[in-house]
């Protein structure tokens, strides 16, 4: 499970290579199932914002969008341009991160989110492109806990334990297990906390009922909107 945490270290740079790179080479997809529907973007036109419902799955007929972010000091700053034939809007949150905005005039086809495996199974590249967009909502959500308030130790756990909760959903393992592989030392410095402070963290947590250790398996999740509710 925590193979996830090493993605901060050892995989950012492929990451920045895959994203940096173009998208004219992804293959156009046929189409074995219709699409929901198509609409027409004229350019500059926006498709999705951030913090929108992610409720579909896109492919560019025609044209270029360019999805994009803003950065902390509030510059728009391109995830990546996806040409004909390109699929966005990837990723394991319901939420979009992200803005797509018409480069040129476009036709896009809306897919339902359940399409993926069938458009995931006619393109390595789509395969890879998923697993880069899981691990930047993974790694956003990351920094969002760290930079968290430090007194509130409780609710920093809670978020960390609902975002490997989806993780593991999304990657098609039980989402109510944490790992046993998980090691108090590891999770202590990726939340910037003393292990002292995890530990009771992690008691508090066991008490109110919304956790429990199973082992051998690892740590058991009883209440996953418990825990989303201590993350507010």
């Amino acid at each position: 499970m925590f193979e996830s945490i090493a993605w901060d270290r050892s995989r950012q740079a492929e990451l920045q290579k895959r994203d940096n790179a173009p998208l004219s080479q992804v293959p156009v997809f046929g189409k074995s199932r219709p699409a929901l529907f198509e609409k027409k973007l004229a350019s500059g036109e926006r498709l999705f914002s951030s913090g929108e419902p992610k409720e579909c799955l896109y492919r560019v007929e025609r044209g270029v969008i360019r999805v994009s972010w803003k950065t902390a000091v509030g510059l728009s700053e391109t995830i990546e341009t996806v040409e004909t034939g390109g699929v966005f809007g990837l990723g394991y949150l319901d939420y979009h991160l992200y803005d797509a905005t018409a480069v040129s005039d476009a036709v896009v086809s809306f897919w339902p989110r359940s399409a993926l495996g069938q458009l995931t199974q006619q393109s390595p590249i789509l395969q890879d492109r998923q697993a880069d967009a899981v691990e930047r909502e993974f790694m956003h959500l990351r920094r969002s806990i760290v930079t968290s308030p430090a007194d509130r130790p409780i609710g920093r756990l809670a978020a960390f334990l609902s975002v490997v909760s989806r993780m593991n959903a999304a990657e098609g393992r039980d989402p109510t297990i944490v790992d046993e592989t998980m090691q108090g030392e590891v999770v202590a410095e990726y939340l910037r906390m003393d292990v002292g402070t995890l530990s009771q963290a992690l008691v508090e947590l066991e008490r109110r009922g919304l956790v429990e250790l199973e082992p051998p398996r690892g740590l058991r999740i009883n209440d996953p909107e418990g825990l989303d509710r201590l993350t507010l």
